[in-house]
């Protein structure tokens, strides 16, 4: 809870987070209606209860987006996620904060969007059955309703995008680190097997080489820290 609150704080977002450790319980105040968004924290030997609580509330036609931090990437667990309710499957470990806070707007953006659409489509049949000019009001609740589902469909397309970039930016990641500790284990393991056997000339130089893998991948690190 703290590290959510500091995260939205970061961000100069005032929230309100209540804690629930259960499925019963959250899926209780998921139904009371109270809340906007619910963020699921779930851990690799969990994932369970996040497809329970996802789905449940999928099936009880419950309208709060539902976000899923999970701690590893993972693509079969993200789209199982997204099939059983999830409008989002992200991993966390408590340090990507613009990218949650982004997807967080953007689950409000598109609640909100649902809510207009459906009092929209509230107002449309209230108005067909108790107005005298029908059709003009008809035509004007008409174009209300296209806009809205235009907003909507910004909305969704814009959190496809956040979800691509999000999957780039791991991608990048684990090449960029994973090149610089083949280089590492290469000269270190010559050292390892062959050390009395290299001239001094030869030690230097593979020195050399570690040093410079090493100073890349301590770059990286500290670029992303």
């Amino acid at each position: 809870k703290y590290v959510l609150l500091r995260t939205f704080e970061e961000g100069h977002i005032e929230v309100d987070i209540d804690l629930y450790n259960n499925v019963d319980d959250t899926l209780e105040v998921m139904v009371s209606g109270l809340h906007s968004v619910c963020v699921i924290r779930s851990r690799v030997d969990n994932l369970e209860t996040a497809l329970t609580i996802t789905a449940d509330a999928k099936e009880a036609g419950l309208r709060i987006p539902i976000i899923v931090l999970m701690d590893l990437a993972s693509t079969q667990h993200e789209q199982e996620l997204i099939n059983s309710g999830a409008i989002a499957a992200i991993p966390w470990d408590g340090t990507q904060n613009e990218m949650l806070r982004n997807v967080v707007r953007m689950a409000m953006i598109m609640q909100e969007t649902e809510e207009k659409v459906r009092r929209s489509n509230n107002r449309l049949a209230q108005d067909l059955l108790t107005t005298q000019d029908m059709r003009e009001r008809a035509e004007s609740i008409n174009i209300q309703y296209v806009e809205l589902a235009e907003e909507y469909a910004l909305a969704k397309d814009e959190l496809e995008k956040l979800n691509q970039e999000k999957n780039k930016f791991f991608s990048i990641i684990a090449h960029d680190l994973k090149s610089p500790f083949t280089s590492l284990l290469g000269f270190t393991g010559i050292l390892d097997e062959l050390a009395g056997n290299l001239s001094s000339d030869k030690v230097k130089e593979y020195s050399s080489h570690i040093h410079e893998s090493a100073t890349r991948v301590f770059k990286l690190l500290e670029n992303l820290l």
